[in-house]
């Protein structure tokens, strides 16, 4: 996994999703993307909290992040959420 100020380096056909959202105070909405490229079989993310900077991609993830994502979350205790 790595952070970088760059796009993604993958090639090809990719599914992305945007997820919208109320940030912390003072950081006004953040928009976090998940990058999918199918035929790698690995996905990036990227949350940008509208301050004029530019927030770098975090991957590569291996697997489908619907999958990989739903189960990670399964492994935090409600209590953590």
């Amino acid at each position: 996994m790595s952070w970088s100020g760059k796009p993604p380096p993958e090639q090809g056909e990719f599914v992305a999703v945007d997820y919208p959202g109320k940030g912390p105070a003072g950081h006004g909405l953040f928009a976090t993307t998940v990058r999918y490229y199918p035929a790698r079989d690995v996905f990036y993310t990227r949350s940008d909290c509208v301050q004029g900077h530019y927030d770098g991609w975090v991957g590569p993830f291996e697997g489908d992040p619907r999958v990989v994502l739903r189960d990670e979350a399964a492994t935090v205790a409600p209590s953590d959420r």
